[in-house]
């Protein structure tokens, strides 16, 4: 199974894009110690690390903030628990208005804002088709006590017909008050996990933390990078894996030159940055992917994006744009990360030229 790999200086550590596994968060168990400097945990229905370059005590503050941070994330966005606040603007009637906290404004604003940019592709209205093809349970369902087995084995629909027009203005919200004005379950982890990196971030910096490196879900925020034993400020070691497809060469459509496939892992360093990957080659069943197009179906080629992001609202962009990217033509997809100076793109998909591939000209270089 094909992985996005971080690889920091301090550890060996993987980290993969995808949605998040089942499990109810009552069961999650308590931060983990691994090593010095290291702490993990389960939230939210999937997995987190915490890398800190510093003190023991700094170690311990650190994990405190991130898991404070981590609950109250769960609390608003969470589609595993029966009452988040996403949950409750789900059971909300057409038309019906809540206010909503500072994090699902921010949610819902950046949603509204990829919606319009992607012409539509960007749709958060989703929960319903993700539920139904089997990529996450019906937490509001009373016979929702299902494996994850029989959840894979359960066909999924034949027709769409039935689903609503792709209107980015109803995404209504306005201030602090959502009103719903459209039929389908609010999904907000295509932007509210990088929402939560850069709310980590900003508790560390806060806390005087500076070398730490945060991943949640996949989805990783650096600040500065690790000190070696000399004192030498270095920088965190990240991967991103290369598609192949049977029986193809692979193009690089930045330079041109081409490859037989051979070297699977783009190695590069960063710090100060979030990086986030979306892509149809890691969550697929049945030939389809988790990731939804314009016509409500699961993308059946293989197709990646991973954008890096710096400044502000980088944990965030780096995420929403990375989904939006994996769901747009290269073409698209440039032109919608040229409007975003502080992000980078690197992206892949499946052709029937074999892979193509492309990376912004400030992506980090090979190493």
């Amino acid at each position: 199974m094909r992985r996005l790999a971080l690889l920091p200086l301090l550890a060996a550590c993987i980290a993969c894009h995808s949605a998040p596994d089942a499990g109810p968060e009552a069961t999650d168990p308590a931060p983990v110690h691994e090593s010095p400097g290291i702490s993990q945990g389960r939230a939210w229905g999937t997995s987190w690390f915490l890398v800190i370059d510093d003190t023991v005590e700094k170690q311990r503050e650190a994990e405190a903030a991130a898991t404070r941070r981590i609950a109250l994330f769960t609390q608003v966005f969470s589609t595993y628990e029966t009452e988040s606040e996403i949950q409750g603007l789900n059971s909300l009637s057409i038309g019906e208005a809540a206010s909503v906290s500072g994090p699902m404004r921010d949610a819902l604003q950046l949603s509204r804002e990829l919606c319009e940019k992607s012409h539509g592709a960007f749709w958060p209205f989703l929960g319903d088709l993700m539920i139904r093809e089997g990529f996450e349970p019906d937490a509001l369902s009373t016979t929702r006590q299902k494996t994850e087995l029989d959840r894979l084995d359960k066909p999924g629909p034949t027709s769409y017909a039935n689903m609503p027009r792709r209107d980015c203005t109803t995404i209504d919200i306005r201030g602090s008050t959502f009103r719903r004005r459209t039929t389908g379950r609010l999904n907000l982890n295509a932007v509210a996990e990088g929402l939560l990196l850069d709310a980590v971030y900003a508790d560390l910096q806060n806390a005087g933390i500076s070398r730490f490196l945060f991943e949640f879900g996949g989805e990783m925020i650096a600040g500065a990078g690790p000190q070696s034993k000399t004192k030498v400020n270095q920088k965190w070691k990240a991967a991103i894996e290369l598609l192949e497809s049977e029986g193809s060469d692979r193009t690089d459509e930045e330079d041109g030159i081409e490859s037989d496939g051979t070297n699977d892992l783009y190695v590069f360093f960063f710090e100060k940055a979030a990086l986030s990957s979306s892509g149809t080659y890691r969550n697929r069943r049945n030939g389809r992917s988790h990731l939804i197009d314009r016509n409500n179906q699961g993308i059946p080629e293989l197709k990646a994006a991973s954008v890096l992001c710096t400044g502000e609202r980088a944990g965030a962009l780096a995420d929403g744009l990375a989904t939006t990217a994996s769901l747009l033509t290269l073409a698209e997809a440039k032109q919608i990360l040229a409007e975003y100076a502080q992000c980078a793109l690197y992206y892949q998909a499946e052709t029937t030229d074999g892979i193509i591939s492309y990376r912004s000209p400030h992506w980090p270089e090979r190493h």
